[in-house]
């Protein structure tokens, strides 16, 4: 009895000196899978986000052209190993008799049980920040075709992210400023009548009809634009702001309409000089139509004074996004014998087991930097960062 008792108690006690064996988990991310996950997540990212448009401040978009993406990856792998043995030593007695029933069997028993459980936990962390600039800038260098994996090095769904963060933008739900005001005006097609045996001087009196018209039509709006500036800047109405830049791309399209028209005007000229040289009234016809270029381009650099001089609210402050895998992997293993004085070393549960649990988080905040073309996170970002990782840690995926 005193022996089985003994040699119990050494296998628990060789049980527990070997269950603290458990070693730091192995850097399952080395720089080329590093490097992996940062050249998909610019991938996804320079071909999700939206090309702003010409002119700018006014363009589509445009209040996105020094937007910047920071990015937080976050790598934990913990490991845990657990040695549990239960043992039990049964000491066989002489069976009993019982009179008038037969015999009865009898032993004595004892079990005895440890436990010894370690984890292990590595955690990389990452940082990094990277233009919407630089990505478009990028789209035709950057090695895209990535193959299909698991976990992070697989498709991230940053593309259905973005088209659906800005969705409120393309529905004119948000925009510039501070409330959706009514749409700007459209520009009504110029007057142009061709005449089938149109001699170049009259070709001429027609581009500068034209050219007079687009710069009427700029203007007009350019006036437009001031008048909201200066409402808006005065505190009297905060809901023109968005009215004014529609206002003010009409300016800039109409301005460029004009100075094509003038080119045409040049062209119309030299060709009716060559074939009348004295005719001083194509010398004034030109001279007018340059006149009222010059006019189109002054009311847009009025435009463009006023414009700056508005504050440049976009319609969304910043963008977020969470991805998180979590991969559990665990083994056991539960031997067991039963002999005449001996029971174990797993009576209850398994022997030993393991398991390996990696949680791989990417988080993305879209948003102004500190500065315009710096990559110092703004107010905005940091504070959208903060609550991604907050709520990571409030909600544990799977709960």
């Amino acid at each position: 009895m005193k022996g089985n008792l003994g040699r119990a108690l050494f296998v628990l006690g060789a049980a527990a000196s070997c269950s603290a064996c458990t070693t730091i988990p192995d850097l399952e991310q080395d720089g080329i899978s590093i490097s992996q996950i940062v050249q998909r997540v610019k991938c996804e990212l320079a071909y999700s986000l939206p090309e702003p448009q010409p002119p700018y401040p006014t363009g589509a978009y445009q209040w996105m052209r020094d937007w910047t993406a920071k990015v937080d990856l976050t790598l934990i792998t913990n490991n845990q190993a657990s040695l549990s043995p239960s043992v039990g030593i049964v000491h066989q007695m002489p069976p009993a008799l019982l009179p008038g029933i037969g015999t009865f069997g009898q032993s004595f028993s004892v079990s005895a049980a440890g436990g010894v459980a370690t984890t292990a936990v590595r955690n990389e962390t990452m940082s990094f920040t990277v233009s919407i600039k630089e990505l478009r800038d990028q789209r035709t260098r950057l090695a895209c075709d990535l193959p299909g994996a698991p976990d992070l090095y697989g498709r991230l769904g940053l593309q259905e992210w973005v088209a659906s963060a800005l969705s409120p933008v393309e529905n004119h739900q948000l925009r510039i400023g501070h409330h959706p005001p009514p749409n700007g005006k459209s520009p009504p097609p110029p007057p142009v009548v061709v005449s089938e045996l149109e001699t170049p001087k009259q070709a001429l009196q027609r581009e500068k009809g034209l050219v007079e018209y687009w710069s009427e039509f700029v203007k007009e709006h350019a006036k437009l634009v001031q008048d909201h500036a200066k409402s808006v800047n005065s505190g009297a109405d905060t809901k023109d702001i968005q009215v004014a830049y529609d206002e003010a791309f009409l300016v800039n399209r109409a301005t460029a309409n004009a100075a094509k028209e003038l080119a045409k005007a040049q062209v119309a000229y030299n060709k009716a000089k060559a074939l009348d040289p004295k005719d001083t009234e194509l010398d004034t016809l030109l001279t007018g139509a340059k006149q009222a270029n010059d006019d189109a381009t002054k009311a847009k650099q009025d435009v463009a004074s006023a414009i700056e001089g508005l504050p440049h609210d976009p319609p969304i402050d910043s963008i977020g996004h969470q991805v998180q895998f979590v991969v559990v992997a665990n083994a056991n293993i539960t031997p067991s014998w039963s002999l005449v004085s001996y029971k174990g070393p797993a009576n209850a549960g398994p022997l030993a087991a393991a398991t390996r649990t990696n949680t791989h988080t990417l988080i993305i905040a879209l948003g102004a930097p500190a500065v315009p073309g710096s990559v110092k996170p703004g107010e905005e970002q940091i504070r959208q960062l903060n609550n991604l990782h907050l709520d990571a840690l409030r909600t544990p995926l799977g709960q």
